[in-house]
């Protein structure tokens, strides 16, 4: 190579390096930005990890507040047998649920499931409120 040749290629080989010079002080620009941009994702990760290991039964907050997005819901307890729980009192279906309308409602039942004569003796022949206001009414208010 001649000395005119080196000479141009050390000046090709100089402005090439200029122009990785600032590529370089570019891109270190962009890393900060990113390392900076990645701290705070870093910091905000944490807090979110935070709170959703949270929840009423390892923390003061109550159970309403447990509706952590993509966690299923408990299961609810079944009872030994699995079968669902009835209602107290008398069932629905079952004889002697319903008791019909009448058009006197003074008169009582004429019968019961087992012994229709038990029932006419268990209920009064006048009733609870004729027997109220009688008494009520012999009575004085001062």
């Amino acid at each position: 190579m001649s000395r005119d040749e080196l000479i141009a290629l050390v000046g090709e080989q100089a402005t090439q390096i200029a122009a990785q010079a600032v590529q370089i002080t570019a891109q270190a620009r962009q890393i900060a930005d990113l390392d900076e941009a990645n701290e705070d994702l870093a910091g905000r990760l944490a807090r979110l990890e935070h709170l959703l290991s949270r929840n009423s039964r390892n923390s003061s907050s109550p159970p309403s507040k447990d509706d952590e997005p993509g966690k299923p819901p408990l299961a609810r307890r079944t009872r030994r047998g699995a079968e669902p729980k009835r209602k107290p009192g008398k069932q629905s279906g079952a004889p002697g649920f319903h008791l019909a309308w009448t058009d006197d409602p003074t008169s009582a039942p004429t019968g019961s499931r087992t012994d229709p004569a038990s029932a006419a003796r268990t209920w009064p022949t006048q009733p609870s409120w004729a027997w109220s206001t009688a008494t009520s009414s012999t009575t004085s208010r001062r």
